[in-house]
């Protein structure tokens, strides 16, 4: 239930409630570390990377991910469609670097 327990309750007491599954967005990454072979909880892995250093929180990239997941569900629209995207596209080096 958790999330879709509340949304459910408000909607039903008339509010509009959307859902972001940001959840599902970390559960996607892990799953996709699985299939490619690899050990999402080694400290290279992209979903470690997803998460502070105190394993509870979201990193800077996790917050990313989260972002992204509540601009798609109150837009509608993919980030990458967005006009203002290539402002946040740094190269895959600096991305990483500016993640950790």
């Amino acid at each position: 239930a958790g999330c879709e327990g509340y949304t459910q309750l408000l909607r039903a007491a008339g509010a509009e409630a959307e859902l972001a599954p940001v959840g599902d967005a970390f559960e996607l990454v892990h799953r996709e570390e699985v299939e490619a072979g690899r050990d999402p909880l080694s400290p290279a892995s992209l979903f470690r990377r997803l998460y502070a250093p105190d394993d509870l929180h979201p990193s800077r990239l996790g917050s990313y991910l989260a972002a992204c997941v509540f601009f798609a569900a109150l837009t509608g629209a993919h980030v990458e469609d967005s006009a203002a995207a290539s402002r946040f596209r740094p190269s895959e080096a600096e991305h990483d670097r500016k993640m950790r």
